[in-house]
């Protein structure tokens, strides 16, 4: 049986124990043995399809969206999980937000970078007696 990234039979022959906790959070598995039960009780019958989330579920999604990361959300979504629309909506609009806060964190990392080369270019200039 495969759990994520590592399967049974490769967990024998390397050496490592299975139930090795560190083992299984370095080979980073899209489930984890307490995430299984998360997904499952998230999947499971919830009142139809109308059902509108509080406030409060949604942080509590949130939250163990942030604990899942994206990886196990992406892939949870993409297997049918989180049951009812609201949550699979929910889900995918936090992937959304941390795509959005991953782009904006790259994009202020250019701006720096261009304005940190900038800055060489000129210095180099002025040492150099180009500019003055």
């Amino acid at each position: 049986m495969v759990l994520g990234s590592v399967s049974l039979a490769e967990t024998k022959s390397s050496g490592k124990a299975a139930n090795d906790p560190a083992y299984r959070q370095a080979s980073k598995p899209y489930l984890l043995s307490s995430d299984v039960a998360n997904v499952s009780r998230m999947t499971g019958p919830t009142g139809g399809e109308d059902e509108k989330l509080t406030a409060r579920e949604k942080r509590k999604l949130r939250k163990e969206f942030s604990q899942l990361g994206r990886d196990s959300v992406r892939y949870n979504v993409q297997i049918g999980g989180y049951g009812v629309a609201q949550r699979r909506e929910l889900a995918l609009e936090w992937l959304r937000e941390q795509e959005d806060e991953d782009d904006k964190i790259k994009r202020r990392t250019l701006y720096a970078a261009v304005i940190a080369a900038a800055i060489s270019i000129i210095t180099l200039l002025v040492t150099l007696g180009v500019m003055k």
